[in-house]
């Protein structure tokens, strides 16, 4: 997907947009019976959740925080799709048990997002896994930088953000955000759907990911 030339006031109002097309297209899908897809939807709804708050938190200028909540949306898609794909049923009942301190332990021992993107090789289309571990190489160092308060933001917040950084940004969350559009459209099993996500990303293709977009 590349996205073409537009202000940094147009690519917040037009991701906005996108949001709302989002919004419209979801009201028509149901999640397929069976706790993996419950599961499965439910990290990707939490990723929207997260692509809805990092446009927010843009819009008013609290980038650190929007990029640090970029990375966290980015982690609830890879998590969404490994349950679907390459989770064992073992973790897939552990991930929907009900929450107590004894389950509570047992979920945080799950994989780490480098092995659920190594599980996911050969489970998925392989452009599904390629996008995802090209987002870890690219942008993970950078954004754990916000999570954790490193060098990045601390230089960031003095400095001031690059107009470029932040385009960035938001193209690449508008980019998970259609991932995880996907993913429940899949999860829906209504071949009514089929294709609707495709009308979206080249309706939106001003406001998706340039392919040499990286955030840092």
């Amino acid at each position: 997907m590349n996205g073409g030339a537009i202000s940094l006031e147009g690519l917040l109002s037009k991701s906005g947009e996108l949001r709302a097309s989002i919004a419209a297209h979801r009201e028509h899908l149901t999640v397929y019976p069976g706790q993996r897809h419950v599961s499965s939807a439910t990290a990707a709804a939490i990723s929207l959740e997260h692509a809805d708050a990092v446009l927010v938190l843009a819009d008013v200028g609290t980038y650190a925080s929007a990029l640090a909540l970029f990375r966290v949306q980015y982690e609830a898609l890879v998590r969404g799709v490994w349950l679907l794909y390459a989770a064992s049923d073992g973790w897939v009942e552990k991930l929907s048990a009900p929450l107590n301190t004894e389950t509570a332990r047992k979920g945080n021992e799950g994989p780490m997002l480098s092995k659920m993107l190594e599980e996911l090789d050969g489970k998925t289309p392989p452009a599904v896994v390629q996008q995802l571990s090209e987002f870890k190489t690219y942008s993970w160092k950078a954004l754990s930088s916000y999570v954790h308060v490193g060098l990045h933001p601390l230089t960031r917040t003095v400095e001031g953000y690059p107009a470029v950084l932040v385009e960035q940004m938001l193209r690449q969350s508008n980019g998970l955000a259609l991932m995880a559009t996907m993913l429940l459209t899949i999860l829906s099993g209504d071949p009514k759907q089929e294709g609707k996500v495709a009308k979206l990303q080249a309706e939106f293709m001003s406001c998706c990911p340039n392919t040499a977009d990286k955030c840092g």
